[in-house]
């Protein structure tokens, strides 16, 4: 007879968990540190034992209930070991270090205080948000429902697809086979592809811009099964940098945020929100584009020519029709370009 998992904790704490994620390059840094200014959230972080469980997960190797028991213990962990000043992040290149975080002074008390007690009293009586960036578990949101039921919230953002590529193309051009990939690979005859291909691995080849432009659609196709989904709110890019506040306030009754105004009104003028035009700000990601320029046309001309040169012709038609499905769901000025 087989013995049922426990979760080993007596009790577990009150919070709720926010997933921001989605595609490269399309807002997550920028969204992160702004929800990281309210007072009940803390501070932007990467779990990648949680992103491991739920990869493991959907990969059909984690049964469900063991997934969801380590997704639990994961999660709580990370919130108590933040608390108390264990997870701080004092890398000051990093996104989840202290030029990204709002509450870096606040948060380095933690570092000197012996206040375990206090901490968990405080958790225990405060709806903490958890505030985790992930990379593409969106794709195992039944896991994520399973486990926390209402209590969580996934962020997933999107951006017009002539934008993304590029982050794409250069990210994994550049990764090659360096020991610093620590993403889980499958592989397929003879070729380790990410994980996240599981479901496209008829259509990948050897050519990088080919299995790009079928990934993004893949994704985006995936992304328009979840939009109805209650415990989903999909961001798109172009938007929210013209209009963030639209966004902020759906997020903000969803986890019962409690705003610093003071805070948030510094974080969105350091992150160079609202816009006045889609394509200005800074470059965050050393794959991202390297220069942003004030015409929107000539920026998309000219990616829309890198991917092109970077594909072969069958893509190019299923680019036309990526781009034609992003423009219905999240039109913006970009579709009078085409």
């Amino acid at each position: 007879m087989k013995k049922k998992i426990v979760t080993l904790k007596v009790k577990s704490f009150k919070y709720s968990l926010l997933v921001i994620d989605g595609f490269l390059g399309s807002g997550k840094t920028l969204i992160a540190p702004i929800i990281s200014s309210y007072q009940n959230s803390q501070n932007q972080s990467i779990s990648y034992d949680f992103e491991n469980v739920i990869i493991f997960n959907y990969l059909k190797k984690v049964d469900n209930k063991t997934a969801s028991v380590f997704l639990k213990l994961i999660t709580e962990e990370n919130l108590f070991n933040y608390e108390i000043g264990r997870k701080l992040n004092l890398r000051e290149f990093d996104h989840t270090g202290p030029k990204y975080n709002p509450k870096i002074n606040e948060d380095l008390k933690k570092i000197k205080t012996d206040n375990e007690k206090k901490v968990l009293k405080k958790i225990n009586h405060q709806n903490k948000v958890l505030n985790l960036v992930s990379h593409k578990t969106f794709l195992n949101y039944e896991i994520l429902k399973k486990t926390y039921n209402n209590n969580f919230l996934l962020l997933i953002c999107v951006r017009h697809p002539v934008f993304l590529f590029r982050h794409y193309f250069n990210f994994y051009k550049n990764l090659k086979s360096t020991p610093k990939d620590f993403t889980v690979n499958i592989m397929h005859k003879k070729i380790k592809l990410p994980w996240f291909y599981k479901e496209i691995l008829n259509k990948t080849s050897s050519r990088l811009g080919d299995n790009l432009i079928n990934l993004l659609f893949f994704l985006q196709k995936k992304i328009k099964l979840l939009k109805n989904e209650k415990k989903i709110k999909i961001i798109n890019f172009e938007e929210f940098v013209v209009n963030p506040k639209k966004f902020l306030k759906k997020i903000e009754k969803e986890l019962s945020l409690k705003k610093n105004q003071t805070l948030l009104t510094k974080i969105l003028r350091d992150s160079g929100i609202p816009r006045k035009k889609i394509n200005y700000g800074t470059t965050h990601v050393d794959y991202a584009l390297k220069k942003t320029e004030p015409k929107n046309k000539q920026i998309y001309l000219r990616e829309l020519k890198f991917i092109k040169k970077n594909i072969s012709k069958k893509s190019q038609k299923l680019l036309s029709k990526l781009i034609k499905n992003y423009n219905s769901e999240w039109p913006s000025l970009f579709k009078y370009y085409e």
